[in-house]
């Protein structure tokens, strides 16, 4: 019967991997001893040197397999840091290539050691975009001029602006509220009164699932009143605490803000009766 070595299966990449914890900077000393004596053997057609050389080259052997198993899983690591030819049959002789598989197999992995930060860089993990122009139009279109200037910091002050502004002008009369309170008395669990009309999400009911209902309402509530503090309020004083926005953190305020808005268009304004 014939047999057939089973596939080694397939890993990902360290740098994709959150299950391999790796010392890189040991990993590189361990492939660059494995190379310095490869050249260390080569450089020589002593037999003593070899017979000294080749036990520590075979000790160090199963460490650069494991090696390569983890950060080169496409190669099968079994047999590449061997010894091409037994040092006992080149007694007295020097070889060029014995070792010289193996060598070339360690500066391969002695390369992915290197340039790791470089591939990190390059191969970005999949997953969702978030694309600017699908936020919605009370962010991007008060945004997007000082964006597409590079000015990220103000385009975030304006789309927040804008944004209570629109929820401001959600009831018939504007609301004479501004900042935190907007959203406070917006989405209250309380009545309307006279003067505060509410917003309410129409897809639950309070009577059926009150939980649910005071769920979707205070959730909108403080996380609105988060957007006006912690988003609006600091960039309004950039010198406090809100300034040297990069651009992806200004595009995830901007998102912060879009999600916002959506539940603020959405939702029913309610008057008192």
């Amino acid at each position: 019967m014939r047999h057939t070595k089973p596939a080694i299966p397939e890993r990902p990449p360290p740098s994709s991997s959150p299950a391999l914890n790796i010392d890189w900077d040991e990993a590189a000393t361990v492939v660059d001893e494995f190379i310095e004596l490869i050249d260390q053997y080569r450089a020589t057609d002593s037999e003593i040197i070899h017979q000294g050389l080749h036990p520590r080259l075979t000790r160090l052997t199963p460490l650069m397999e494991e090696l390569s198993a983890a950060i080169d899983p496409g190669h099968e690591p079994e047999g590449r840091f061997d010894g091409s030819t037994s040092p006992i049959l080149f007694a007295g002789v020097h070889s060029p290539h014995l070792w010289g598989s193996a060598k070339g197999a360690a500066n391969r992995l002695k390369g992915i050691i290197e340039n790791r930060q470089r591939r990190e860089r390059m191969f970005i993990p999949g997953g969702p975009m978030l694309s600017a122009t699908g936020l919605h139009p009370w962010v991007w279109d008060a945004a997007k001029h000082l964006w597409n200037d590079g000015h990220f910091q103000s385009a975030v002050f304006e789309a927040a602006k804008a944004v209570e502004l629109q929820t401001q002008h959600r009831p018939r009369s504007r609301v004479g509220l501004e900042g935190r309170n907007l959203y406070a008395e917006m989405f209250s669990i309380k009545d309307p009164t006279s003067s505060t009309p509410r917003l309410r999400f129409r897809q639950y009911d309070r009577e059926e699932d009150k939980a649910t209902w005071i769920s979707a309402h205070e959730g909108a509530k403080f996380f609105g009143m988060g957007c006006a503090m912690r988003i609006r309020n600091l960039l309004a004083h950039p010198n406090v605490g809100g300034g040297g926005m990069d651009e992806q953190e200004a595009l995830e305020r901007l998102a912060a803000l879009s999600l916002l808005s959506r539940w603020v268009e959405e939702a029913e304004v309610v008057t008192q009766t």
